[in-house]
């Protein structure tokens, strides 16, 4: 009967980013929007994780905080370097998507911060898949989510689940050893070979429902 019981729950993201302009405005330093955004959704619902990493951009930041600040504090890959290595994991074009991945590390993208990025990029794929509208992205700004559709239409649920559940694999399992770029270039090449499952499905189904 002494304690007391506090349940907290996680922030949305536009309420964060709302905060965090506060703070910008306050201190009196241009933020992209952009860079607001990042910010916002890589504290996965922590306004004190926010708060913290952008302290360190306003102190390590140019004049105007850009989101090209964010990715290289965070070691990440931007949106449009994430949409065309997976545009190029559905097509096949697996050339393509290696050169990507060797680009993006040449540049200063960490490993495991781009590994996080793609599994929230096939999560957000899942969700859309779902046909979940109502459920916000994690990996990129909501201004792409047309083209994640596109993404998540060509490769279908059945695909999605399976390169969600290939990726995580590969996460954890990059956790122990130490060649874990080479892991990582192996799951792209396994992603680049998953087959349309859902088309596959309903062929078995039609076949197993046909006449013997």
């Amino acid at each position: 009967s002494r304690c007391q019981r506090f349940d907290f729950g996680t922030i949305a993201a536009a309420r964060i980013k709302e905060r965090l302009s506060q703070i910008a405005a306050a201190e009196g330093i241009p933020v992209e929007e952009e860079a607001l955004e990042l910010v916002a959704r890589r504290a996965a619902g922590s306004m004190r994780d926010s708060q913290s990493l952008f302290d360190q951009l306003l102190a390590f930041g140019g004049d105007t905080i850009t989101a090209e600040d964010v990715h290289r504090l965070l070691g990440t890959a931007g949106d449009e370097r994430l949409i065309a290595l997976m545009e190029a994991v559905i097509a096949r074009r697996r050339d393509t998507a290696l050169g990507l991945l060797e680009e993006s590390l040449r540049e200063g993208v960490q490993i495991g911060s781009l590994s996080d990025q793609l599994v929230d990029y096939l999560r957000d794929l899942l969700i859309i898949a779902a046909g979940a509208e109502g459920v916000d992205l994690q990996s990129v700004s909501a201004a792409h989510r047309a083209r994640l559709s596109d993404q998540a239409t060509a490769w279908g649920l059945g695909t999605v689940t399976a390169a969600l559940q290939i990726l995580a694999e590969t996460k954890t399992r990059m956790q122990r050893v130490n060649f874990d770029r080479a892991l990582m270039e192996l799951a792209v090449i396994r992603l680049s070979l998953l087959e349309e499952l859902d088309d596959i499905g309903a062929l078995i189904a039609s076949v197993s429902g046909g006449p013997e």
